[in-house]
């Protein structure tokens, strides 16, 4: 997948073998990027962009993204992740004979306990509801279970396992992700996202010009000089990875 904005010279390339940061010093542009992305508006954006998957097709911009401004409240609920909770664990559990049995014969019985209990009173009752998996999941409210006293770290890892799980195939959006963990908690967190298949964009303000670990990052500076920079495992730089586009091509140094 990629992104091209209008207001900068090249695509920004988003894959799941490295992390993609698009990092811009500028405040004022950073701010006109962040609010064009997180409108989903696309070419009707402030700063219009498009949006285009592996095979060059246009995706809808207002699709293409989950995503997460505050860290610290992640979108646990949202219908790309939470909407596919139930049928996953329906299908997990009908693709085993013997869990699947196990859950029938419960749901038999309890239905039959409390039809027990109609004999006691005067009228007749009974359920309206055929009982089966997805009915008891949503009666009983079954959801991502979120520790209360867990680190901002151990939050984010738990939820790109969630995503995950759920088969999430987006591209889940960060913004300033690296001011909220130290160095070793945001080369852990690229790994494991990686690890698991998961896309990922950070958009990133400042001038810092350090690049992570399994990072591909698009700098802008102050001069909308446009620099790529791919990560290393020793934290530098890959010196073929390090690229300052103008307008008479690429030069490597």
């Amino acid at each position: 997948m990629k992104v091209c904005f209008a207001g900068i010279e090249h695509a920004v390339e988003i894959d799941s073998q490295y992390v993609s940061v698009l990092q811009i010093e500028s405040p004022a542009f950073f701010a006109r990027i962040c609010q064009s992305v997180l409108s989903g508006k696309g070419e009707d954006s402030i700063e219009p962009y498009t949006v285009w998957d592996d095979e060059g097709e246009a995706v809808n911009a207002g699709a293409a993204f989950l995503p997460i401004v505050n860290p610290f409240a992640l979108p646990w609920k949202h219908k790309k992740l939470f909407g596919g909770l139930y049928a996953k664990t329906v299908g997990i559990a009908h693709e085993d004979d013997d869990l699947r049995g196990q859950i029938e014969r419960l749901g038999t019985q309890l239905r039959v306990v409390v039809s027990q209990l109609g004999y006691q009173m005067q009228g007749d009752y009974a359920f309206e509801v055929e009982w089966d998996l997805a009915t008891f999941l949503k009666a009983f409210n079954f959801n991502v279970e979120v520790p209360e006293d867990a680190s901002l770290f151990d939050n984010l890892m738990c939820f790109v396992e969630y995503a995950a799980d759920m088969g999430f195939d987006g591209v889940l959006l960060f913004i300033n992700l690296h001011t909220f963990l130290a160095e070793n908690e945001l080369e852990s967190f690229y790994e494991h996202v990686l690890f698991l298949g998961i896309k990922v964009l950070v958009l990133e303000g400042g001038s810092s010009c350090s690049v992570y670990c399994k990072e591909r990052k698009l700098l802008i500076d102050q001069r909308f000089l446009e620099t790529l920079l791919i990560g290393q495992s020793d934290r530098t730089p890959s010196t073929q990875g390090r690229i300052c586009f103008n307008g008479f091509g690429a030069v490597t140094f």
